[in-house]
């Protein structure tokens, strides 16, 4: 059957139909049509390592109110999903620092979420899984081709208990192997950039805490966040009521 027969077998089905029943159908297909989006975005949300509490997160959805003194930080955010392309190409990355509850994690999911929206492949894992894969890898040696994916986002970065042997992994098969290959790396941190450097100095007979922060600040813009704990602000507003 052509296209021009198809499309004169659907005109005259329509024709049995009133106005009203017409834009009913059209409204349920376009909900339908909708809903699988939604329901596919969230797959791919899902396998990327985005966690179910940050689907609805937006750009849109962080509220500067209480976080004006993180403006710089967002808007940069804003402009690096602009053109996500381009700095993931570049291997361009970002360092969010800063308490826990201050919005790092909903800022990276955003990030995340235009990058899979390009069809860039991302993956946003967090530490202490980080250091499992890493485990893994050595079972598992083709795992470690995960790492080649443009984008890896690593949230609270360094926040779990560190050995040597973890110490040495994440500089060699993340930091400096992504340096090397201009590969977009976003970090999220309660550590500041002293601390991390310190961190990695105390690995074993050679520090590495020098050369990991060199490679660090200059693949990626470092910002600074702070601001009251949004879960705190958000279980007193449920008390108000």
């Amino acid at each position: 059957m052509s296209q021009e027969t198809k499309n004169g077998s659907i005109q005259t089905l329509l024709e049995n139909f009133t106005d009203s029943e017409v834009d009913g159908i059209t409204a349920r297909l376009e909900q339908a049509f909708k809903q699988r989006v939604i329901n596919n975005n969230y797959q791919r949300w899902k396998e990327a390592g985005i966690s179910k509490l940050f689907f609805d997160a937006t750009l849109e959805g962080y509220d500067l109110t209480h976080y004006e003194e993180n403006s710089k930080a967002y808007q940069y955010i804003v402009d690096y999903c602009k053109n996500i392309k381009n700095r993931i190409e570049d291997g361009r990355g970002v360092i969010l620092i800063g308490p826990v509850g201050i919005g790092k994690t909903h800022l990276t999911s955003c990030i995340v979420k235009e990058a899979i929206r390009n069809d860039i492949q991302s993956k946003m894992i967090s530490s202490s899984e980080l250091i499992d894969f890493l485990k893994a890898c050595i079972d598992d040696p083709d795992l470690k081709f995960q790492f080649d994916c443009p984008l890896l986002v690593v949230d609270d970065f360094l926040s779990d208990r560190r050995t040597e042997w973890s110490r040495d992994r994440i500089y060699n098969h993340v930091i400096d192997y992504r340096y090397k290959n201009k590969l977009g790396l976003i970090l999220t941190s309660r550590l500041t950039l002293k601390d991390i450097q310190v961190d990695f100095n105390s690995a074993g007979n050679i520090p590495l805490g020098n050369t990991a922060l060199s490679r660090l600040i200059d693949m990626c813009d470092v910002f600074a966040m702070s601001g009251p704990d949004y879960r705190v602000l958000r279980a007193k507003q449920r008390m108000k009521k």
